[in-house]
């Protein structure tokens, strides 16, 4: 609309003609001047008798007026057809008619409409669009998703809604499917895709990620990812392919070689819906860490260069890489914190050596490598003609009994925490676990609706399997991902600079090795038969800089690594206060201050050379009073 002034239709239909062409112009009614004949959509001016037909296009039709719920975002219903007849539909928002209007004319070229080939032209479809009288207001957004209260699922391509609900479209300056399209039938999808995952518990995790990540909105789930992570031609792209097939097209599959900026807006495109990222080391390790903390969080920053606009989204991301997200970030000499790495939780996707994803082969497959390679190429081949069916329907299915089917979704969930998570499981380990839970009832559900043609329960069995791999890798399931990082920094730095670093208070004066930077000082404590390293409480906060210290602490107590001086009783708060710190008399090379320097001890950050071990199955285990001070 050219102006906010509402629109009086019936005053705005005299004198308007009626379309003229096929039945593709049933009912329509055209701005005055503005006629359809066979060639498309010309215009004569009405206030001129000798006026020239001006030949603006092929043939096109506005349907529909749009805005938001808000009652923003504006836009029009576009349907025109190609040069093979075939029918297209774009809901265009209102402000590509703004300035030259060149992205809207270079798209719908792009569509297939023909014409528009003078400026005169152009300027006569903008009228054209603005100026066509319009009873039909619809309800547009330009995410897709849940909408409406959650009442309604919109596709690029269709909206999936109750059949009494408002009808919403989605509407996007650049028309694209998103590889969300449907080939074949539902039973053919299952018997050459779906049957593939039976037994197999990498291709059944990827298939049912993908019935899960339309539910994390109406769960109250937070994003997330699954990274399947092996050497090449294991089958890892073959396994995005069966989880972007429950959706759509090969073209379902993005990759991880893109700036952040671009996974944003892929990420916001597939809002309540799976995104498939291939190969994580295409992506510069130095932003990895970020970007993951971004798909999860589901927040973009505003930059000037999109309108100040702040992108919100929901997705669980499928990732497959050759390296884990920890050592792509160690590769740029990064360290992955911890709210990143249960952000994207790392699966082993090599069952077996010869197998690669797959537990076993089907039959007529062969045996070993070369069976496998097969049954991924015939996987690929299948997923090319059999695609974009079980998702529509388990949607269709969703709305219609909403309520009971998150009871069932939370109740195996619930079913799968019991049965997996450990008692003395930290809560990265619950987390991490809780995504799986979600993607196991996920496709409990589905094969309850009979999409999947799996027997029940083995989604919850092989889920659980994956779990597992992911579980068992972690370096502890007690300790936090905080505690283990806090751990493994101390225990890094001593190893490194065992030798040079520390000086020797045992050795004689006259055979004190030379360090080339005293970051403290080491000795043998006879009591717990032991070294001991002491670091000054400077060097100690450098070693440790980037991790909490209280932490930090907390673990090196937990496991009696930290020797401490004994507690003291604070009589102004009336409490005992536990030190972190212990002292220590260093060794003095001046004999004459020697003495007078042992009666004035400095505090250090003492550690047990135990802690060496940790990892390798020998750390000790906490004591119950070592837990209570922790």
């Amino acid at each position: 609309m050219s102006d906010n002034k509402p629109l009086d239709f019936e005053k705005a239909k005299k004198g308007f003609k009626k379309a003229v062409a096929d039945d593709f112009y049933k009912n329509a009614v055209f701005p005055e001047g503005f006629e359809s004949g066979a060639s498309g959509i010309s215009f004569k001016d009405p206030d001129h008798e000798n006026a020239k037909e001006v030949r603006i296009c092929s043939h096109i039709k506005v349907s529909a007026v749009t805005c938001d719920i808000e009652g923003n975002n504006w836009g029009y219903v576009l349907e025109f057809k190609d040069r093979l007849n075939r029918v297209k539909k774009w809901v265009m928002p209102a402000e590509m008619l703004g300035g030259r209007g060149d992205l809207l004319h270079g798209t719908l070229l792009n569509m297939g409409v023909r014409g528009l080939h003078t400026s005169r032209a152009k300027n006569l479809l903008n009228e054209f669009i603005q100026n066509t009288p319009l009873t039909k207001v619809v309800t547009c957004t330009n995410k897709t998703g849940w909408n409406l209260e959650n009442s309604v699922y919109v596709l690029p391509d269709r909206t999936i809604a109750p059949p009494d609900s408002k009808e919403v479209v989605y509407q996007s300056e650049i028309p694209a499917s998103l590889g969300f399209e449907s080939k074949g039938t539902l039973q053919e999808w299952r018997e050459n895709v779906s049957a593939f995952a039976v037994n197999n518990s990498r291709p059944c995790l990827a298939i049912s990620a993908a019935f899960a990540a339309p539910l994390l909105t109406p769960l109250g789930v937070e994003g997330g990812g699954l990274h399947l992570r092996g050497d090449s031609s294991q089958g890892k792209t073959t396994a995005l392919f069966m989880a972007g097939s429950v959706w759509g097209s090969h073209q379902r599959k993005q990759t991880w070689r893109a700036t952040d900026n671009g996974l944003e807006i892929a990420a916001y495109q597939h809002n309540d819906n799976l995104l498939l990222l291939d190969e994580m080391g295409e992506m510069d390790p130095k932003v990895i860490g970020k970007t993951v903390y971004m798909l999860a969080n589901g927040l973009t920053k505003t930059r000037g260069n999109n309108g100040g606009k702040i992108m919100s989204w929901r997705t669980l991301f499928l990732s497959t890489g050759e390296l884990s997200l920890k050592n792509a970030m160690k590769s740029a000499g990064l360290e992955a914190k911890a709210g990143q790495e249960v952000r994207l939780l790392d699966i082993e996707a090599q069952c077996s050596e010869a197998l690669g994803i797959y537990d076993e082969l089907f039959s007529g497959m062969g045996e070993g490598k070369k069976g496998a390679i097969k049954q991924s190429k015939t996987i690929v081949a299948n997923t090319g003609e059999y695609y974009g069916l079980a998702g529509i329907e388990f949607i269709n299915r969703l709305i219609t009994d909403k309520e009971g089917a998150l009871e069932a979704v939370r109740k195996a969930q619930e079913a799968f925490m019991q049965t997996y998570l450990p008692k003395d499981a930290n809560s990265t380990i619950g987390r991490g676990l809780g995504m799986f839970a979600t993607v196991a009832g996920a496709g409990e559900l589905a094969t309850v609706w009979g999409l999947t043609g799996w027997p029940q329960g083995m989604a919850f069995k092989l889920v659980g399997e994956c779990a597992k791999n992911w579980m068992y890798s972690q370096p502890s399931i007690s300790d936090s991902l905080e505690e283990q990082q806090a751990i493994e920094r101390v225990k890094v730095f001593i190893e490194r600079n065992n030798e040079g670093g520390f000086m020797d208070m045992d050795a004689h004066r006259d055979h004190q090795a030379k360090t080339v930077y005293k970051y403290g000082y080491v000795k043998y404590d006879h009591e717990a038969e032991q070294k001991l390293f002491c670091f000054t409480t400077s060097n100690f906060n450098e070693v440790i800089s980037g991790l909490d210290p209280k932490t930090v602490f907390r673990v090196l107590r937990k496991y009696g690594y930290l020797k401490t001086n004994k507690a003291e009783f604070d009589k102004r708060t009336g409490k005992t206060k536990q030190r972190n710190t212990y002292k220590i008399a260093p060794p003095e090379l001046n004999k004459e201050k020697e003495e007078a320097h042992r009666k004035n001890k400095v505090s250090v950050y003492a550690v047990y050379a135990s802690i060496l071990n940790h990892g390798h199955g020998e750390e000790p285990e906490p004591s119950t009073e070592q837990q209570a001070q922790a």
